[in-house]
């Protein structure tokens, strides 16, 4: 009986070593269990707190961009207002040159079209002048003569009386 009692408290030992393994290896499972969700809940905030700075680095990002596209348009709008004020000086220029130049040759055109009504002027009171005193000649010429004369003995008698009254000077 000694081997059997030996054997039982063995037995009973080696069970009851079982049962506080067991019940170590539960509170040792329970431990890591508590540190597993020790860690994840530390990776959780981790997580949290890298999301939170990248979301502010993000929101931090976005402004600077806006702020730099605002400066952006703004020296924009300024160099697009300088070019547009020297393109309208160019313009207001070139016009001004164009408006000068066009109105400088409608100016000579009129005074070319004054030029030729003048000289058409001259030439048809010239011909009713030579008309009159042709006409005032024969008539004088009648009343003197008494008769008419031809065209060419006509004219051989106003050149002559011109050429007496060149040597004379009268004219």
């Amino acid at each position: 009986m000694d081997y059997q009692l030996i054997s039982l408290v063995a037995t009973g030992i080696a069970i009851v070593g079982v049962g506080l393994g067991y019940l170590d290896l539960g509170s040792r499972k329970k431990k890591e269990q508590q540190e597993a969700g020790k860690m994840v809940d530390e990776a959780q905030d981790k997580a949290a707190k890298i999301l939170r700075q990248a979301q502010d680095k993000a929101v931090q990002i976005l402004e600077k961009a806006r702020l730099d596209t605002e400066n952006r348009n703004e020296k924009l709008e300024i160099r697009l207002d300088r070019v547009e004020e020297k393109e309208m000086r160019e313009f207001k220029k070139t016009l001004g040159q164009t408006t000068a130049g066009v109105m400088r040759q409608k100016v000579d055109e009129e005074i070319m079209a004054a030029q030729a009504q003048i000289e058409g002027y001259k030439v048809k009171k010239m011909q009713e002048v030579d008309a009159q005193a042709q006409e005032m000649v024969r008539q004088v010429t009648r009343a003197v003569l008494g008769k008419a004369l031809d065209t060419s003995k006509h004219t051989a008698l106003i050149t002559a009386a011109l050429e007496e009254a060149k040597t004379a000077h009268v004219l």
